[in-house]
């Protein structure tokens, strides 16, 4: 599904707020309705206020599915899904941060992940002040296809982190790499 006219889409996505409750959720009818998929990437890029952010990561969520995907009732991610989500990941407040983190793993699920989006999650996953913050990344990051020297790194530093579930995590997603890690030299590192 195509989206439609900019005009469409801002008529459609001005509806929208005002059925966001105060911890930002939307009506589960209204946040799983694909019609609403091109609304709620035009509310995550334009509107100031969180919770109205929050129910549009969620909406994309819900709605979107990666380029490559065949899904009934789902929207394949684009361009503008892509700059959406980039232009949250580093928001301040950690809602909005956390759908944009999970909303990002959508959209490099495919043959051809965005670079910008793997190396903001590559970034986050080995700096995000909270140790949350850096699962969350890795988590997502690992959705990537054809991770790079440079995306393995942060899996790597993770093992010396102080709280053992990030630790854990860390050892799942590098089992079974030990050869591909030696070849690139990311352990030498």
């Amino acid at each position: 599904m195509a989206p439609c006219s900019r005009r469409a889409v801002e008529e459609h996505a001005a509806a929208l707020p005002k059925q966001v409750s105060a911890d930002g959720t939307l009506p589960s009818a209204v946040a799983k309705d694909s019609a609403n998929a091109w609304a709620f990437v035009h509310l995550v890029a334009t509107s100031k206020e969180t919770n109205v952010v929050v129910a549009a990561l969620k909406g994309m969520l819900a709605t979107f599915v990666n380029p490559d995907a065949k899904v009934a009732r789902r929207v394949n991610t684009d361009a503008s899904y892509d700059q959406a989500v980039l232009a949250k990941l580093d928001d301040p407040d950690p809602r909005v941060q956390g759908y944009a983190i999970r909303a990002a793993g959508v959209t490099i699920s495919g043959t051809e992940p965005n670079r910008a989006i793997v190396s903001a999650l590559t970034r986050l996953s080995a700096e995000h002040p909270k140790p949350e913050g850096r699962m969350a990344a890795l988590s997502e990051l690992w959705r990537a296809r054809g991770l790079e020297k440079e995306h393995l790194a942060p899996y790597v530093a993770a093992v010396d982190a102080e709280q053992t579930w990030l630790v854990t995590v860390a050892l799942l997603r590098l089992k079974g790499q030990a050869a591909r890690l030696a070849e690139t030299g990311v352990l030498r590192e």
